[in-house]
């Protein structure tokens, strides 16, 4: 159906912007849907030589509610594909672009300019894609302040030919002889091939496999599957050594409490990160050693004076920060 926009004044009823350039009612409208048409927006002032531009509030002066809402979408939706509008992947809150590499949210999440996700240096914007893509599947979240679930399946076998995952249900009465669609028979319990004498096998205890173990690498196709493991051990890594740190920064105020946990956090991100882009660039190898050896000696110093410890580990992140910008 055709758009159309109706304001709360009359038709001939004169608006401006700040530039004090006057137009009637009906010719703004007419203007704003042609912009809206040819995705030229903020609509421009009537004026071909004024650079005032209308913005949403302004338009709230002029558009009745439901053709406001309309002319914000349009908005938003423009801004937001020529990459001058912004949303934060945490909270949401929308930021116009200054042109600088990163911008940080008042939520406090650093973002990268060119895609609006979490600032990534120094793996590029379409690997970090991927990398989020796939640790979503693992059952992570792409931010370490919210809740991770590592999901796992437990009795389970792995046929001896090619490794398909089998679990058998709770039954006591379930038959132990497994045919994989490989074409190979094989032994629940012991996970050998089949034969007679396993008629009686008692086996040993199955596997427990975790999601890791199953989701496959095929869509990161830009990170190298060693290196998508390290990471993700990292992140893994962290979540296991999380209470350890809470129990010893239990003791500082809490405001410094909450910094400290959040500037470690953000270090094993960096880890992260610089694991995926160490075979591409040796300076993120090195400082992916750097990291490693800074994050053991301050979880293995555990009579050190942890408020130091932190401070140490946060000019560090600082100094990595700065220059990555």
């Amino acid at each position: 159906s055709e758009m159309s926009l109706t304001s709360n004044y009359s038709l001939i009823h004169p608006f401006s912007l700040s530039c004090s350039h006057c137009f009637c009612t009906s010719c703004w409208l007419s203007h704003i849907l042609e912009s809206i048409y040819n995705r030229k927006l903020p609509a421009s002032c009537l004026d071909p030589d004024c650079p005032c531009t209308l913005s949403v509030s302004a338009a709230a002066a002029l558009l009745d509610s439901p053709s406001l809402d309309i002319y914000e979408k349009e908005l938003i939706d423009v801004l937001t594909k020529e990459g001058k509008l912004l949303t934060c992947p945490l909270c949401s809150k929308m930021h116009f672009n200054s042109g600088s590499r990163t911008l940080t949210c008042s939520c406090g999440l650093e973002m990268c300019t060119h895609c609006s996700q979490e600032h990534h240096f120094p793996v590029g914007c379409d690997a970090f894609r991927q990398y989020i893509t796939y640790i979503r599947k693992l059952g992570f979240s792409n931010s370490y302040s919210s809740h991770h679930i590592v999901y796992s399946i437990s009795n389970c076998v792995r046929c001896p030919a090619c490794k398909s995952i089998f679990q058998l249900g709770r039954s006591s009465t379930i038959c132990n002889f497994m045919h994989c669609r490989c074409g190979v028979l094989f032994c629940y319990h012991c996970n050998q091939r089949y034969t007679e004498a396993h008629r009686h096998c008692k086996g040993g205890p199955n596997l427990k496999i975790d999601l890791t173990d199953v989701i496959e690498q095929k869509s990161c196709s830009l990170l190298a599957p060693s290196l998508l493991a390290f990471a993700v051990q990292t992140r893994m890594s962290f979540l296991e050594r999380r209470k350890e740190l809470r129990k010893r920064i239990a003791g500082l105020p809490t405001l410094r409490r909450i910094q400290g946990d959040r500037s470690i956090a953000k270090l094993f991100f960096v880890l992260e990160l610089c694991y995926l882009n160490s075979r591409r660039c040796s300076t993120s190898k090195f400082l992916a050693s750097k990291l490693r050896f800074s994050l053991e000696t301050f979880f293995n110093r555990v009579h050190c004076d942890i408020n130091t410890r932190i401070l140490e580990l946060e000019q560090l992140h600082e100094s990595i920060d700065s220059w990555s910008k």
